[in-house]
């Protein structure tokens, strides 16, 4: 295995972590600092051990750091959640050399733009001086965010009963904006579509003047086309038609007559996994 001895300090890491915060809302992905520290007093050839050692265990994405104080270093995580950073604790409390003491230890998940680094690692420091692992969440809650739906139907009723459900829907750190079309080309020809937010497309196989397969056709060739996540309504359970609407780009299906609870939990969870 290749000795890596390099390891930044907090003034080096800062572009770093500051490049990795001002992605989280366009990735959706969290990321973590975790913070190490060994109570017991180190000679110098087991400090340059640990080191060499957390350098070699973490991914080549990921950034070790030395905090100003005695024994104590960062990993800043730049693809992790806590969870990730728990099981990574675990395996390097397993394989760490050279001493009986086990890490004292503070995962601190960054899910908004607006942390500080100090801030985070003055929080960090203050946990990792009492022995066990901790947790600090002070940074975990979500800019609020904003998400398109529209719903092209052409029955009037029926459109009314999915615009109530989307309605009806209320999701932590998501605000839903709807707006409704009885035809494609109308949708198509909307200022609505033009803007960065992620969008989902809730849209009749059959309509007016264009119908669903030109509208997936049609969004799928845009410059911004992983924006829009596409859910066709059919009553058309085809095999050949589903398969050609996926090699079209469509996200999944709502047979027809739709099951309402269904169709909420399903757009739900839609929403969800748009954070991982």
């Amino acid at each position: 295995m290749t000795t890596v001895t390099s390891v930044f300090n907090e003034r080096e890491v800062r572009p770093f972590f500051e490049m990795v915060k001002a992605s989280i809302h366009r990735s959706r992905q969290p990321f973590t600092i975790l913070l190490l520290k060994i109570h017991e007093k180190l000679d110098a050839r087991t400090y340059e051990a640990i080191r060499d050692f957390l350098a070699n265990e973490i991914r080549l994405t990921d950034v070790l750091f030395q905090v100003d104080q005695q024994n104590t270093w960062g990993l800043l995580l730049t693809q992790s959640g806590a969870n990730e950073a728990s099981a990574l604790l675990n395996r390097l409390e397993s394989r760490k050399p050279n001493i009986s003491e086990p890490f004292t230890a503070c995962m601190i998940e960054i899910r908004n733009e607006s942390a500080e680094f100090n801030e985070i690692v003055e929080k960090g420091l203050e946990a990792v001086q009492l022995p066990g692992v901790h947790r600090v969440r002070d940074f975990e809650e979500r800019k609020i965010e904003q998400i398109k739906v529209s719903i092209l139907e052409e029955n009037s009723m029926f459109r009314k009963v999915l615009a109530t459900t989307i309605k009806s829907i209320h999701l932590d750190g998501m605000k839903l904006d709807l707006q409704v079309f009885e035809d494609g080309q109308a949708f198509l020809e909307s200022d609505w579509i033009k803007s960065a937010h992620m969008h989902i497309v809730i849209l009749n196989d059959i309509l007016p003047r264009r119908n669903g397969l030109d509208i997936l056709h049609t969004l799928r060739q845009m410059p911004n086309q992983q924006k829009f996540i596409v859910f066709m309504m059919t009553s058309n359970q085809s095999e050949e038609e589903m398969i050609r609407s996926y090699e079209k780009g469509v996200d999944g299906f709502f047979i027809k007559p739709i099951n309402i609870r269904l169709f909420e939990a399903q757009i739900k969870r839609t929403c969800k996994g748009l954070w991982r």
